[in-house]
């Protein structure tokens, strides 16, 4: 009886070692798996910011580049029109045409030199503020997401956590279900994905999942840091990622500044077409008396002037638009 007795406590604490051995090799590896989801989820954040970063870059070389373009245009056209301003004339071997064409000829290089100047201050503009508003996001707003201390100590655990688990699930039999549906019991675990019956069969869910992942789930859902969107003014926030929520808020302090220095370059080159057609004119019929050849010239300038005003000013002027 007595030996009886002894191998049926033997048994007994066998098979009690051995659920605990078991229920306790699942939690150290739910835990190492943990650890390496929050490790791979942060990973994916720092690789995520420095796409951001890209973005940001990228945006701002749009309109720094485009007023590179304007700035050097511009500088070019005030080198050109200062050599032809400089005679006050057109024409030095033979009379001069009349007062009215000239003056004619030289208000619209005035103008030109006008709005190729207005063109370089805004561009110039434009650019450094694009620049600095990029230099604002970058070492203000997208910053790496790096984890405070508890981030760090709410993804790991001690393994003598494992002390605080129920008794039920520390020497819980291999197969059966983790908890039923019961009053105080939570349920609805693994359910917020669309996945197959078949596939959900096999799977742990609703009330079947251990204790402590329903204690992770409850703590990790809860928001651990202030996100990205606490920065945002309310203006900028909308259903794009935020830092094009805030690039957008940013660019209206240098957009318009872009847009009139595309107006101002286009009107100093219609300004310009016009000089070059008056100048061509008197040219022409003051001092080489070819009427062919000034037709041929001014011909091509008006056309020119459409091009330019299809281009940028008419809307859907081309199929191509």
């Amino acid at each position: 009886m007595e030996v009886g007795a002894a191998a049926a406590a033997a048994t007994a604490g066998g098979v009690g070692m051995g659920l605990f051995s078991y229920n306790r090799g699942n939690y150290m590896f739910d835990q190492k798996n943990h650890y390496t989801r929050f490790t791979a989820g942060l990973n994916m954040a720092i690789a995520q910011t420095g796409i951001y970063k890209q973005d940001i870059a990228q945006l701002t070389a749009l309109t720094v580049t485009r007023q590179d373009c304007y700035h050097g245009i511009a500088a070019m056209g005030l080198t050109i029109l200062t050599a032809i301003y400089c005679p006050g004339r057109v024409g030095l071997h033979t009379p001069p045409p009349p007062s009215w064409l000239m003056g004619l000829g030289f208000l619209n290089i005035a103008g030109c030199y006008m709005f190729l100047g207005l063109t370089l201050w805004l561009a110039m503009h434009a650019s450094m503020r694009a620049d600095t508003a990029a230099t604002h996001m970058l070492t203000r707003f997208v910053r790496l997401p790096i984890p405070s201390q508890g981030m760090l100590d709410k993804a790991r655990k001690f393994l003598s956590s494992y002390e605080e688990q129920p008794l039920k699930e520390v020497f819980r039999i291999p197969f059966t279900r983790h908890q039923g549906k019961a009053r105080n019991n939570r349920g609805g675990y693994n359910e917020d994905v669309d996945i197959d019956d078949a596939a959900q069969s096999r799977s742990r869910h609703g009330y079947d999942v251990p204790a402590w992942y329903r204690k992770e789930k409850s703590v990790d859902n809860v928001n651990t840091i202030e996100s990205i969107g606490t920065m945002m003014p309310l203006d900028a926030r909308g259903t794009a990622p935020e830092h094009f929520e805030a690039y957008r808020e940013l660019q209206m302090e240098w957009f318009p500044y872009d847009v009139y220095a595309r107006l101002s370059i286009f009107l100093a080159f219609m300004h310009l077409t016009h000089c070059w057609a008056y100048m061509q004119i008197g040219h022409q019929l003051q001092e080489t008396r070819a009427l062919f050849a000034c037709a041929i010239v001014i011909l091509p300038m008006f056309v020119l002037q459409q091009v330019i005003l299809t281009l940028d000013i008419i809307p859907k002027g081309l199929p191509i638009h």
